[in-house]
């Protein structure tokens, strides 16, 4: 639920915080969690929306193509929630739209045409959180249950021949 999502985004903060350097893993699991979960710590002293992105951003220069152009989605995905960056973003975007990559190119390219306010209702189903997780009971849970308590249901059926 909820608090794992701020559990989730408060991790990863901190630890992109304290890291110069960090692995490119690292920056890609921030980038997605912060950018699915980060309005769950946008609240907090010193994880505003301006802040998250400030903090990814630092570390966009040297990260792989594959790592920018998920940190532009997220980029894109808080400025969608927090307008206060839209301009930042938009500033960005536009930077990276003649980007040398062609991966990072693009997506800048999508997400400034998406910005066109008569593509505002695609934008905001793009643009989503992810659906909550809903519990449920693994099929392997429940065959294991069924065999401990002697009733298999998948367990092949034999006729007894008279």
């Amino acid at each position: 639920g909820e608090d794992l999502q701020r559990y989730a985004a408060q991790g990863v903060w901190t630890i992109l915080n304290a890291e110069v350097l960090p692995h490119k893993n690292l920056v890609k699991v921030a980038g997605y969690v912060l950018g699915e979960f980060g309005h769950t710590i946008a609240e907090s002293p010193g994880s505003s929306p301006s802040e998250q992105i400030t903090l990814l951003h630092k570390h966009f220069r040297n990260a792989d193509p594959d790592v920018r152009a998920l940190l532009l989605n997220t980029y894109v995905k808080i400025a969608h929630t927090y307008a206060e960056v839209a301009q930042m973003v938009s500033e960005v975007m536009q930077q990276h739209s003649a980007a040398m990559d062609q991966e990072v190119q693009q997506r800048a390219a999508e997400y400034i045409s998406l910005s066109a306010p008569s593509l505002a209702s695609i934008k905001g189903t793009v643009l989503e959180m992810m659906p909550h997780f809903t519990e449920r009971e693994s099929i392997v849970s429940k065959a294991l249950a069924s065999k401990s308590k002697g009733d298999d249901p998948e367990a092949p059926t034999r006729r007894v021949q008279p």
